[in-house]
């Protein structure tokens, strides 16, 4: 996903004299449109960059990064 340019608010800031109101409608605005269903079904499974091991694939990097306080 790119990121695309928000005119409404590079309209605004155009202007000289900004107003609270102004800027509280936009700002209601952009909420709405970002507001995200989390319940929402997705089509794909979402890629992750690299590879995934199980936490005791690296015992010593484990023993460096997350020491045991016990031992």
């Amino acid at each position: 996903m790119q990121p695309k340019e928000l005119t409404e608010v590079v309209e605004l800031f155009d202007s000289a004299d900004i107003t609270y109101s102004e800027w509280a409608e936009i700002e209601s605005q952009l909420l709405e449109q970002s507001r995200i269903v989390l319940s929402e079904q997705i089509d794909s499974p979402i890629p992750i960059g690299g590879g995934v091991r199980a936490p005791n694939s690296e015992p010593e990097f484990l023993a460096i990064a997350h020491p045991d306080p016990f031992g």
